[in-house]
């Protein structure tokens, strides 16, 4: 890993941060705020960015998102904002270069991988999202997103005619191989294998 990765590397080092400080809360927000803004920044730079380090991309968005998280917990910031329009998500989204569309997956998933309720705060936006995911080449981060989104309902997705099953633990894990073989017949019926409670 080169120096930029080992910089945004471990995103623990936020809690750690907010743990240590004795200064004022709105302080410590104020300083964590500003942070997750220059990863912002440095992640909306590099989906522009074809050449751009898969290891230092990772590291750095699950850092700005476990950042996020952090202050959603603290009440400081709300998912709504980020999936709305003109919230930091759309913008990235609105990048739309190959970069930007192979990463958009993976920022979805580590967002409800640190905060499942976000779904429930812009379920347009991740359904949206995910369906534009399954017609591009590259799948290699959409299947992950596949299956968060039908695991992370909790009975408020209701399947239908899916074309996916949950593994012996009760959960669906979909492979990359798995939404390949099963992309024709879901572009052809222009929806995720569910309908969903709006």
């Amino acid at each position: 890993m080169d120096q930029d990765s080992q910089d945004y590397g471990d995103a623990s080092f936020v809690e750690e941060f907010l743990a240590a400080q004795e200064q004022p809360a709105s302080h410590t927000v104020t300083v964590l705020t500003n942070i997750c803004s220059q990863l912002y920044q440095v992640i909306a730079n590099a989906l522009s960015n074809v050449k751009e380090k898969a290891e230092t991309l990772e590291v750095t968005i699950d850092t700005w998102i476990s950042g996020l998280a952090l202050l959603c917990q603290h009440g400081r910031y709300d998912w709504t904002n980020f999936l709305q329009y003109g919230g930091e998500w759309e913008r990235l989204r609105s990048i739309n270069s190959k970069t930007s569309r192979i990463w958009c997956p993976y920022i979805l998933t580590r967002l409800l991988t640190a905060d499942s309720a976000a779904y429930f705060q812009g379920q347009n936006h991740f359904i949206s999202a995910w369906f534009e995911g399954i017609i591009e080449p590259n799948l290699s981060r959409q299947h992950n997103l596949t299956s968060i989104l039908l695991n992370v309902g909790d009975n408020s997705l209701i399947l239908e005619n899916t074309m996916f099953v949950k593994n012996s633990a009760g959960i669906y894990d979909i492979s990359s191989e798995e939404l390949f073989e099963a992309r024709p017949a879901l572009i052809i019926r222009g929806r995720i294998p569910c309908v969903t409670n709006f």
